[in-house]
């Protein structure tokens, strides 16, 4: 085998293994659980935690923590599992927890791709938490 073989081989091996994105992967887990049943986890662990922002580990059904989220968190009538954070953004699945609902077109910094009905892929920047003019330091 010569080296261009080889490293053709070896080259297609990487870009093969390398598109395992967060997303392709948490659809394929969506496909893999059932959509019903995930969304009828996540209505119980809403309802466990009441009006929290943050839902917190311990309450993670065994059917979300197959994604090996960073955070699950409410988010626009859904639920949103977190599952990449780099520096200022985060993206993950958001399952609206009725199927005909639409988080809507997403605004200023937040960006919603449809993969099937009440289920999306959120892409959302960030922002600072709000710092009253007498709590700032660079005055």
């Amino acid at each position: 085998m010569t080296i261009r073989c080889i490293f053709c081989v070896v080259f297609v091996a990487f870009v093969g293994f390398g598109c395992d994105s967060p997303r392709s992967r948490a659809i394929g887990l969506v496909r893999e659980i059932g959509i019903s049943e995930l969304r009828n986890d996540l209505i119980l662990a809403v309802s466990v935690e009441g009006k929290r922002h943050e839902i917190p580990r311990a309450t993670w059904p065994e059917s979300v923590r197959r994604f090996q989220p960073m955070s699950v968190q409410r988010h626009m009538g859904g639920i949103l599992i977190v599952t990449s954070h780099v520096g200022r953004e985060q993206e993950g699945l958001l399952i609206m927890l009725d199927s005909k609902d639409d988080p809507g077109s997403g605004g200023n910094g937040v960006s919603y791709d449809r993969i099937r009905d009440g289920v999306f892929w959120c892409v959302e920047k960030i922002r600072d938490s709000y710092i009253s003019p007498e709590q700032r330091t660079n005055k």
